[in-house]
């Protein structure tokens, strides 16, 4: 007799709490992959993503290597960049280098030929980033 005042959930609320449950699953995924990215990517890699990010949310259409994003930017001469971002109106490009990577032979001649690349389009940036 006790039992049939007993509150029962309605079908909905379980299936409520299922998704719950799910959304909660997949946002902690989320959020731990997202760790584990940043913690498995290296400096470069981390700068990298964060710049592209950056140009993505400004409006500009981006290119990125390293990282897995998208679309790999478009080779400047004899070289790739590690970010291309094209604004409609003006591009800039972008090579991320660490403080060890920065002076080595590769490093340099990059720099060197990507900046003349953009030097000689009036609506192209270029500019190393050092982290």
């Amino acid at each position: 007799m006790a039992d049939a005042f007993v509150a029962r959930e309605s079908g909905w609320a379980t299936l409520g709490k299922f998704a719950l449950a799910g959304i909660g699953i997949y946002v902690g995924a989320k959020l731990v992959g997202e760790v584990a990215q940043y913690l498995a990517d290296a400096p470069e890699q981390r700068s990298i993503r964060r710049s592209a990010r950056e140009h993505a949310a400004g409006g500009a259409e981006v290119c990125a290597d390293h990282i897995g994003w998208e679309c790999a930017p478009p080779q400047l001469g004899r070289r790739r960049p590690d970010v291309y971002a094209d604004y409609g109106t003006h591009v800039i490009v972008e090579e991320h280098e660490t403080e060890a990577s920065v002076g080595r032979t590769h490093s340099v001649g990059q720099d060197r030929d990507l900046r003349r690349w953009a030097s000689r389009r009036s609506y192209v940036r270029y500019r190393q980033v050092v982290v």
